[in-house]
């Protein structure tokens, strides 16, 4: 019995799970461990050992803007220990380990510790993207403005304005991703793109024009920044050198996600799950439509359609994760050798992976289960 058929087994067997427990039975990876008793949210992640879940859809009462909803559990089982609400649909999160920080449509900045709401601010537009990292949160605007806030107090420490056009359909929405030493800008006009780089304090380090720009968000890791453009592209995180450009990789569907010892960057596309080398940009691997084809032997070629939605590394290092639209959990180690597939998950959200367990958030419940 091989790795794939074995785990799409025990999943059938998941009913009589409690009934083995006695009987020296073990959960195998993909097995549920637990899940929540209310419905999921849009999003699931971990800050400080606690989960938090952000509900993107609100519903919108008779005042302006709806409300938007922050939940926190516990990892171990998951027990709600809070809930509380705020102003306008959530937009955009970040997390640099020891606060949530959510913007929102209402012009808000809301900073979340792990025992509940830290400090709101109020910036000029509906907040466009959110990034955190040095102690700062970073937020860019519908209007072109980049505000940058302590992470623990919420003072503002500096803010710019981009030449962006108020009309959205003549510009690109800043957005922005934060790193050790830098904070990366990625905006445009109906006429040009650019990607700026500026030092924690403001400053600015360095800007490269763009072929177009396409709201992907940059991402600083180490020395290098990564950009989405008409390709692939990385940089000198202090000089702004070109390092490499990837061709083969173009519009990817979710976040960029790093390897522990980043050397690796997986990519998810709608139709494949892309790992490239950090050093290089050279191709290692990829898990596409074809190769779940040869898993999904006997259905329809119109009925393979990866839908992959994110991807998170194992902390270990060892192993990532695959999270899709239609075909429920995969890990793959490092080379891209397939681990196990849990195949029959309702469509679920964005998760958060730990050393024993993967928390992911559905239309019903957050799950989790045992790794």
């Amino acid at each position: 019995m091989t790795e794939y058929s074995r785990r799409t087994v025990l999943t059938g067997l998941t009913g009589v799970v409690g009934s083995l427990a006695g009987c020296g039975y073990r959960p195998g990876p993909g097995d549920k461990k637990w899940e929540t008793a209310d419905d999921g949210g849009r999003l699931v992640t971990l800050v400080d050992g606690t989960l938090f879940e952000v509900t993107f859809d609100a519903t919108r009462f008779v005042d302006d803007y709806p409300v938007g909803a922050v939940a926190r559990y516990t990892l171990a089982d998951g027990t709600r220990l809070g809930r509380f609400e705020f102003k306008g649909v959530a937009t955009d999160w970040a997390s640099d380990g020891a606060h949530l920080y959510v913007g929102t449509e209402a012009s808000h900045v809301v900073a979340v510790a792990g025992d509940g709401r830290a400090w709101t601010e109020t910036v000029d537009h509906p907040v466009a993207s959110v990034a955190a990292a040095d102690g700062r949160v970073y937020v860019g605007t519908d209007g072109g403005r980049i505000v940058a806030f302590d992470g623990e107090s919420g003072a503002e420490r500096w803010s710019k304005s981009l030449p962006v056009p108020t009309d959205p359909s003549k510009s690109d929405l800043p957005t922005v991703g934060a790193g050790h030493g830098s904070l990366a800008v990625d905006w445009g006009t109906s006429e040009e793109s650019q990607l700026d780089v500026y030092a924690p304090d403001g400053s600015v380090l360095w800007d490269q024009p763009l072929q177009r720009s396409l709201n992907g968000r940059p991402h600083v890791r180490g020395d290098t920044v990564y950009a989405r453009s008409e390709f692939f592209r990385a940089f000198n995180r202090d000089s702004g050198a070109p390092r490499w450009v990837n061709r083969g990789t173009t519009i990817p569907d979710g976040p960029l996600r790093f390897s522990r010892d980043g050397e690796i960057v997986y990519i998810p596309e709608r139709h494949a799950l892309i790992a490239i080398a950090t050093a290089d940009g050279e191709e290692l691997w990829r898990f596409n439509d074809e190769r779940l084809a040869a898993m999904e032997r006997g259905q329809s070629e119109f009925e393979i359609d990866l839908g992959a939605t994110g991807a998170v590394p194992a902390p270990d290092g060892a192993s990532v994760f695959l999270n899709t639209k239609h075909h429920g959990l995969f890990q793959f180690g490092t080379d891209g050798t397939l681990r196990w597939h849990e195949p029959r998950l309702d469509f679920s959200f964005l998760y958060a992976v730990t050393e024993d367990i993967i928390v992911h958030s559905g239309t019903e419940a957050i799950v989790a289960r045992y790794r």
